[in-house]
């Protein structure tokens, strides 16, 4: 079943791999921690991710995180 947290979270996965080779690139070439992105896009979901680790990867690639939390409500 689609959730607006899916969608959510397919267009950012999409937005960093049009930047990025893989997560896991994403992940080192912004300092982030990689189990925190793969948990956040494959494991928990991007509603159960910490906020400050979401708004940290959409600042990475040009997401506006209110726009994204407008769209949640």
């Amino acid at each position: 079943m689609t959730t607006k947290y899916s969608t959510i979270q397919k267009e950012v996965e999409q937005k960093i791999l049009e930047q990025y080779s893989s997560l896991e690139e994403f992940a080192r070439k912004q300092k982030l921690d990689y189990s925190e992105i793969n948990a956040m896009f494959h494991n928990g979901g991007i509603k159960d991710a910490d906020v400050s680790t979401v708004i940290e990867v959409c600042s990475a690639v040009g997401i506006d995180v209110n726009e994204l939390a407008k769209r949640i409500k």
